[in-house]
């Protein structure tokens, strides 16, 4: 990624480990401000440090992204802190630790609806939190991460398949709908 981010504001949730660390760092690396989220504070500490060494203003904003209301408040946070949200980045969602993942018929159906919450939910929740804000500047950059599994039938992901699938569908939706304000899916 050659960009040059600087003056950029970039909300990357799920970003205390993993896909989303890597990205926020990236981002920043490249000129933009970060606000970092998750469920764990101490696990953003290094990534803080990190985006601070490189010169760029970061906050974290503590939500857990199954819950709207909390996501919406870390993204209102965010934007009083840093002033605005111009990237979108909705990352995070469970790990294997979170949910044994297997095979249909072995998967215990009071699990389904969160897995849902968990990878597909949680993210239109993130899009939802910033979309006003993104409609009233008229621009913006919307990123949403999901498992390959939702475009090729994987054994033992039909739950992450659907969710993926979902998240697919949505975002070709959300790049229709969205575009009048100039903000990109």
């Amino acid at each position: 990624m050659e960009a040059n981010l600087t003056g950029k504001v970039a909300f990357v949730a799920g970003s205390s480990a993993g896909i989303g660390k890597a990205i926020a760092l990236k981002l920043a690396t490249h000129g933009a401000d970060i606000a970092l989220n998750g469920r764990n504070p101490t696990s953003a500490i290094k990534v803080r440090k990190k985006i601070e060494e490189l010169g760029r203003k970061v906050v974290f904003e503590k939500a857990d992204m199954t819950a709207y209301q909390e996501i919406k408040q870390a993204v209102d946070n965010a934007i009083a802190k840093l002033g605005k949200i111009d990237i979108l980045v909705a990352s995070g969602g469970v790990t294997g630790a979170d949910f044994v993942v297997d095979f249909f018929e072995k998967t215990d159906p009071a699990s389904y609806i969160l897995f849902a919450e968990a990878n597909w939910l949680c993210r239109l929740y993130c899009v939802r939190a910033v979309l006003d804000h993104m409609v009233d500047r008229r621009r913006g950059k919307i990123i949403i991460i999901t498992t390959d599994a939702g475009r090729w039938p994987t054994p033992a992901e039909s739950l992450a398949g659907a969710t993926g699938a979902g998240i697919v569908m949505a975002t070709k939706v959300l790049a229709q709908e969205l575009a009048r304000w100039q903000i990109r899916v």
